[in-house]
């Protein structure tokens, strides 16, 4: 089990808001926008010199590829969130300036 787990107080599943962005405890990144259709958050990975929209799977969703735990709301997307949309893309690189 990775770090993750050990964070005790989380904000639930079913208390995540659709379109929502959450500074989150993750395997691959620090802010995310919920998707309630998969049960994850929307952020920005780094792999191999490439940054890209990834989702990480929230804790609660799956016991085997839950990697995610949201601590706090911080505001609302203002954007369709879908993981092949270059708007949203943008806005997170903004965020991740903003929040970072």
């Amino acid at each position: 089990m990775g770090f993750t787990a050990n964070i005790k107080e989380y904000i639930p599943l079913g208390n995540c808001k659709h379109s929502g962005l959450y500074k989150i405890y993750a395997r691959n990144f620090s802010y995310g926008v919920f998707n309630e259709k998969d049960k994850g958050f929307i952020g920005m990975r780094q792999k191999f010199h490439l940054t890209y929209l990834f989702t990480e799977i929230h804790w609660d969703a799956d016991e085997t590829y839950g990697t995610a735990k949201p601590i706090e709301f911080l505001e609302w997307c203002p954007l369709n969130i879908d993981e092949d949309n270059e708007e949203l893309f943008e806005w997170m690189k903004e965020i991740n300036k903003h929040y970072l």
